[in-house]
């Protein structure tokens, strides 16, 4: 189940902030921050260790959030994903299956200054991205493997390449196959989390998914950047195709 009242805190007045109301706080003043640094480096004499701070910001921003959602070490009961051990007794840490750094990749390749802000992404679409409930054993052996994914369309893969078993369930007890479960699969569980009965979702984790308007978000994401993915892997490969052809002609 997901639940994220713990994840409210106390106001000045002792009056209750909700995730929703954070997270919102949050984004506001990143985007500003985000917006001026976008400025400062227009101008080409700025130091060049300042020109990775837009994803600097971004990064934490994602992450912050998602502490706000449960998704950290402190509550862990944001997440969708869980591993499922015979040491009940495991530690256990909160790992991104798609990792940060995949996730500045999609954000910056829509969002650039100037852009038709119909192209681009929400970040709150980036706050409901798989995130996993892992042992640190699994953790362990993610870390020894790659903390990138090849293939974004089946965000488990590398889990199976760095030899985790397949016991991984979803919050409402599905078992996950690693070659099969699809980003598809992921965003359908999401939807469905939000619109099933209160016992598999909080009420603020429906807020945070009304606000951003996630439905919408993730049909985006699914219609637009995965078919320009698949277009230039098919075009890559094509073109592989064709130059190793052309080399056996010669």
């Amino acid at each position: 189940m997901i639940q994220l009242k713990k994840c409210r805190i106390k106001n000045w007045d002792q009056s209750e902030i909700s995730p929703l109301q954070m997270i919102r706080d949050r984004i506001l003043i990143d985007e500003n921050h985000l917006n001026f640094v976008n400025q400062a480096l227009l101008d080409k004499s700025i130091n060049k260790r300042f020109h990775d701070e837009p994803k600097r910001i971004v990064n934490n921003l994602i992450r912050w959030c998602q502490g706000s959602m449960g998704m950290y070490a402190g509550t862990k009961t944001g997440c969708l994903y869980k591993e499922i051990s015979n040491e009940k007794t495991a530690d256990t840490v909160v790992e991104h299956t798609v990792p940060v750094s995949d996730l500045l990749k999609i954000y910056f390749s829509k969002n650039v200054p100037n852009n038709d802000s119909s192209t681009q992404f929400s970040i709150g679409l980036f706050l409901f991205f798989p995130v996993c409930l892992l042992t640190k054993k699994s953790n362990n052996l993610l870390n020894n493997f790659s903390k990138q994914n090849d293939d974004l369309m089946l965000p488990f893969k590398r889990y199976k390449q760095a030899g985790i078993s397949e016991s991984i369930h979803t919050h409402t007890g599905v078992h996950i196959n690693f070659e099969n479960w699809t980003i598809y699969d992921h965003f359908n569980l999401v939807n469905e989390t939000v619109n099933s009965d209160s016992n598999h979702h909080s009420k603020e984790f429906a807020e945070i998914y009304e606000y951003f308007d996630i439905a919408k978000e993730s049909n985006k994401f699914l219609n637009s950047y995965l078919k320009v993915q698949a277009y230039s892997s098919s075009s890559s490969s094509s073109s592989s195709s064709s130059s190793s052809s052309d080399s056996m002609m010669l």
